[in-house]
């Protein structure tokens, strides 16, 4: 964690169509947008609160190959 930031495995490792679909279960009121191929593998996922711009160096230094 780093501050109000998260990180976590996916296990499975899941493309990002898939953790697309769990977004939209959990949150259906709300639009998501997104950039990458949607048949990418993601194993480590960063999590961030508001914008998370700042988070975003950290997040990919900790190999996280998506950020939220």
């Amino acid at each position: 964690s780093a501050g109000v930031g998260r990180m976590g495995s996916c296990i499975p490792a899941a493309t990002l169509e898939e953790m697309l679909s769990h977004f939209r279960e959990k949150f259906p009121q709300g639009t998501i947008r997104f950039c990458g191929a949607l048949d990418t593998t993601h194993h480590k996922v960063g999590i961030a609160c508001g914008s998370g711009g700042e988070l975003m160096a950290l997040a990919a230094a900790r190999e996280c190959s998506l950020f939220v």
